[in-house]
């Protein structure tokens, strides 16, 4: 995995966290933290967070424990893009919501 981290690294590919696996066994986030945890270690940076959602009730479900898990990695941004276009934003916490640039996104 390590090597695989290094090429996506070097050509500034990232990864995203999939919460579509906290709806279903093993009802945790894929990848996991330590996963996460290596690739930072490596210098990632590109990081997004999806859900993989097939249902509207299931859009944007465990975005949450993402962020946690993005935080507790060592994250400090999450990156968006916009016609393929990164931006990087910084992850805060704010009275029990997550803002992203002002963005209210849970």
């Amino acid at each position: 995995m390590k090597e695989v981290f290094k090429i996506l690294i070097s050509k500034g590919k990232g990864i995203e966290i999939n919460t579509s696996e906290l709806r279903q066994a093993p009802k945790e986030t894929m990848p996991g933290i330590d996963v996460l945890k290596l690739y930072r270690e490596l210098g990632g940076d590109v990081l997004t967070i999806g859900s993989d959602a097939h249902y509207a009730q299931d859009v944007s479900k465990g975005l949450d424990i993402a962020i946690e898990s993005a935080k507790q990695a060592g994250f400090k941004y999450l990156t968006l893009f916009n016609n393929r276009i990164p931006e990087y934003i910084r992850i805060d916490h704010n009275n029990d919501f997550y803002y992203i640039s002002n963005k209210k996104i849970i």
